[in-house]
């Protein structure tokens, strides 16, 4: 499991780097202020049944 922190800019956007298999897929959301949120330009998304909701996916 990937785990980090995003940087905010001063442009209001965040920026972050994983390092990540590039022939993997990855389930991810992101928090924000406390709560769960999905990438709306994620390449898919996939339902978690342990969440019960979706997540977004980064295909490699």
């Amino acid at each position: 499991m990937a785990e980090g922190a995003l940087s905010k800019l001063k442009n209001g956007t965040f920026k972050g780097m994983f390092v990540v298999n590039k022939d993997a897929a990855y389930e991810f959301k992101y928090v924000i202020d406390g709560a769960f949120v999905n990438e709306p330009e994620a390449d898919s998304f996939e339902w978690n049944e342990f969440v019960r909701n979706e997540n977004g996916v980064l295909a490699g």
